[in-house]
């Protein structure tokens, strides 16, 4: 029997901290690519000779990666940037807190207005909100 894992996150963003200057001059999509990881997918892995450096990329099982969708803020005198979520299913994996750790971590990266994952393997769900350690939430 195969073990999944299936994420379902949301990252609302303000701005991104400590931009490098090889990152000024990436495209938002480029600089959420190197922030997050890129997405994988099965033929990628198996068929099309993909290099694969796991911190280049999103979070992997043993048929790809999850995926990412990013929804700019079209709002010109908006502070907030836009949503990102991330999102899907991985085959092989088992450890929930593994992903809620990776969440955080990539929170870090951002100056994050609101942010939320739940990540289950069947028999375990666990929900991570941004801010509930500073709220004493946890």
């Amino acid at each position: 029997m195969s073990s999944w894992i299936h994420v379902s996150g949301v990252f609302n963003i303000d701005g991104v901290k400590n931009l490098t200057v090889e990152e000024i001059e990436m495209s938002f999509e480029q600089l959420i690519d190197a922030r997050l990881g890129k997405e994988l997918s099965y033929d990628d892995i198996y068929y099309n000779d993909v290099y694969i450096n796991e911190n280049e990329c999103l979070p992997l099982g043993s048929e790809g990666t999850l995926q990412k969708s990013i929804c700019f803020n079209r709002v010109e005198d908006s502070i907030n940037i836009g949503a990102i979520t991330v999102f899907g299913n991985l085959r092989g994996c088992y450890n929930v807190d593994e992903y809620i750790e990776w969440f955080k971590k990539k929170c870090e990266l951002f100056y994050i207005r609101q942010a939320v994952v739940t990540v289950t393997n069947g028999w375990e769900t666990k929900t991570w909100t941004y801010g509930e350690e500073e709220n004493g939430m946890d």
